[in-house]
């Protein structure tokens, strides 16, 4: 299933890429939409094909794997097999792409030859840094000035580390509580919602900012009440627009009571001087008045003679 990727402008720079022909370019921009999240998808040319060349009958499988081929010469994509799963892993992935934190993790292992060359290269460096640092006893190096150095940045790395974790837990703490709103509303989070929600919070919007953006949504009758509450919250946060809850309700967006009065009693003004000019109630008037018959009645006195 293809993802949404970054395609940066060194793309249509690249040597290697440059001096080979359009289809050649546009499958590599492909893979990088099949990729996973590390850079990584299944080394199968003729599923590849059918993903990205559906229209294209003239291109085949064996072109799909000649190309792929040249993409690992000029060191684009890497081939491997393990557990008899062929892989492909972009070459300088993380350097272009940066996915999504709660995207899925990669279901393909990673390529045994870069794992060992990363761990070579890294103890290649502790061996080095090693050697190039003098000892405490050097008489040229104050005994006490390195280790506090190195102390100090050891606690700067913990607490940079500490924030981010915390930073980590509140987001997912307020993406929980979110939902939980929703639920008690009885609105169903879509999974295009879902995503929309989490990269709100990411950018700094409240559970508190979505609970007051779905009442509003509700209040107005949105269609998408869910879709409209985050993209109203979002907007809330950018503009620093967020209006009281209690300004809300008294300009009717509450339960709606507020503003369809105010409604009716427009329409009632609209009838009574349309009604006027037309003449429609006098009309009205005279015509219950001639529908009024009058009936003599005899008089009744005080005569004895009639009781």
């Amino acid at each position: 299933m293809g993802r949404g990727r970054l395609l940066k402008f060194e793309f249509f720079r690249n040597d290697a890429l440059g001096h080979m022909p359009p289809h050649a370019r546009l499958l590599f921009a492909g893979l990088i939409t099949l990729a996973d999240r590390e850079g990584r998808l299944e080394d199968r040319p003729g599923r590849i094909k059918v993903d990205l060349f559906p229209y294209e009958p003239d291109l085949g499988e064996p072109e799909v794997d000649l190309w792929l081929s040249k993409f690992v010469e000029s060191d684009l994509i890497a081939r491997y097999t393990v557990d008899n799963m062929r892989v492909i892993q972009i070459v300088k992935w993380s350097k272009y792409q940066h996915p999504h934190p709660r995207e899925a993790k990669s279901v393909w292992p990673a390529n045994p030859d870069a794992v060992k060359e990363v761990n070579f290269r890294q103890a290649k460096k502790h061996t080095r840094q090693t050697l190039d640092t003098p000892s405490l006893s050097s008489p040229s190096l104050p005994s006490k000035d390195k280790p506090r150095e190195k102390t100090n940045r050891s606690v700067s790395s913990l607490r940079s580390s500490s924030r981010a974790r915390e930073a980590n837990a509140e987001t997912e703490t307020t993406s929980a509580t979110a939902r939980k709103i929703f639920a008690s509303k009885g609105l169903r989070l879509t999974a295009t919602t879902a995503t929309n929600l989490d990269a709100a919070i990411d950018a700094g919007v409240t559970a508190d900012s979505i609970d007051h953006a779905l009442d509003v949504a509700i209040a107005r009758h949105a269609g998408s009440p869910g879709a409209y509450a985050v993209t109203t919250a979002l907007d809330w946060l950018r503009n620093g627009t967020e209006p009281p809850r209690a300004e809300a309700y008294a300009n009717g967006h509450g339960d709606g009571h507020g503003r369809r009065d105010e409604l009716d009693s427009i329409a009632k003004d609209r009838k009574r001087i349309v009604d006027g000019l037309t003449g429609r109630t006098r009309r009205q008037q005279q015509a219950s008045e001639q529908n009024v018959i009058d009936v003599p009645m005899q008089e009744v006195g005080d005569d004895t003679r009639h009781s």
